[in-house]
């Protein structure tokens, strides 16, 4: 199986266009089209895909890993062994999105266990109807438009580089142009931030973290994004991936009126991670 390097999302879509076809009915893939990057990635990473009969593999070169996307035509004939050298010796991550009570992909998370990958970790995917916000007291409190970029870095250190969706490195300046974000100040000082997208009439709230030392600056962030896509961009939802392990932020959505549909994601990897 010959690996090359990816020149142009349109060399996929190639590929899989005719195996989806022909392999109706047990066709699998995690590959999304939709609202792809793949193109603005290829900028700053290497993509490397490959054929195998009625399958077609991608591997992404991440900070931390390598990410494995798949069209399966041949469930039978997935193999990760035929993965480069170079690949092999490196952690591999693995991600699929079912929804409860209407798995698909059960077929290929046997054969990922079969050759070695192991279960991560599990997201649901949490949302918002569009409603009215009740404002919230403001006081010692100050959102602010200008967000410092070497503050937004701390995403890198905060969230899971193998699980959790995050740009790369060298290609975060560019990122930031692509999405909304907004800070929140206590007395002069940086206390949080929230980064998030608009997609269409909907909102996905990316990353939101912030500062243990100052209470009460999640759910001021997390309000302000509700306003934010409600009232400034008229939005008819919003989702959040939420770790299923993270308590503290499923209870502060919670609270905010959020709840969780049956769309969850798993991560697979190919060997052991340190545990952020």
């Amino acid at each position: 199986m010959e690996w090359k390097l990816l020149q142009d999302e349109s060399q996929l879509k190639e590929l899989i266009k005719p195996i989806k076809k022909d392999c109706k009915g047990h066709f699998y893939t995690n590959y999304q089209f939709l609202n792809s990057t793949t193109d603005d990635d290829i900028k700053y990473t290497e993509i490397f895909f490959a054929q195998d009969v009625d399958n077609v593999y991608v591997l992404k070169r991440k900070d931390d890993c390598y990410q494995f996307s798949y069209a399966i035509g041949r469930v039978e004939d997935l193999d990760v062994s035929k993965f480069p050298q170079s690949v092999k010796n490196s952690l591999v991550c693995c991600d699929i999105i079912e929804i409860e009570g209407k798995e698909k992909q059960g077929f290929v998370v046997e054969k990922l266990l079969q050759n070695g990958f192991k279960e991560y970790k599990s997201y649901h995917m949490w949302e918002l109807d569009k409603q009215e916000i009740r404002p919230h007291n403001m006081k010692g409190f100050q959102i602010t438009d200008v967000s410092d970029k070497e503050y937004l870095k701390r995403i890198f250190y905060v969230f899971d580089p193998f699980a959790d969706m995050l740009p790369l490195r060298k290609q975060f300046a560019d990122y930031l142009t692509k999405v909304c974000s907004f800070s929140c100040l206590v007395e002069g000082r940086y206390a949080g931030s929230n980064i998030y997208k608009i997609n269409g009439n909907t909102g996905v709230e990316e990353f939101v973290f912030r500062d243990g030392k100052f209470p009460g600056v999640g759910a001021i962030l997390c309000e302000e994004l509700l306003n934010r896509c409600f009232n400034m961009h008229n939005c008819k939802k919003v989702f959040a991936w939420i770790e299923d392990s993270n308590v503290q932020s499923i209870k502060m959505h919670e609270q905010i009126g959020f709840t969780r549909n049956t769309q969850y994601k798993k991560t697979y990897t190919s060997g052991e991670t340190t545990n952020i």
